[in-house]
């Protein structure tokens, strides 16, 4: 879910990012993603769109300053967008296993999370 071609996935994982506020992370999953259909589709406008949008934000929660409804518009926008690709993509059917959709990460993937997590080369510090 968190690598190729499951951008979908991968979308949703930078969303979450925004969410919790890792901007920087968010970045670079909507860097990773930026020229898929799903993200082509959310932002019409492609990347410097979104990262603009994720600016706005990271200003309002951190100094204060912004326009709050038209943040979370855009917000909602987004989410609104992603869950409607999603669902014409994947439709609405229930999913009882979940094995064959499973996108099994890469070899370079594994490596590079674990040097993530555990090898201090992640954005964050554990």
């Amino acid at each position: 879910m968190q690598n190729k071609p499951a951008y979908e996935g991968m979308y949703i994982h930078g969303l979450l990012h925004r969410i919790e506020g890792d901007y920087r992370n968010t970045e670079a999953w909507y860097g990773d993603v930026a020229e898929s259909e799903v993200f082509e589709h959310v932002w019409p406008g492609g990347l410097e769109d979104a990262k603009a949008f994720l600016r706005r934000v990271e200003k309002l929660r951190k100094e204060k300053v912004g326009d709050i409804r038209a943040l979370e518009q855009d917000s909602k926008r987004e989410i609104a967008a992603l869950v409607e690709w999603c669902r014409q993509k994947f439709g609405t059917n229930i999913v009882a296993d979940a094995t064959t959709v499973w996108v099994e990460p890469s070899e370079e993937h594994r490596k590079i999370a674990s040097k993530m997590l555990v090898g201090g080369e992640g954005w964050r510090q554990f």
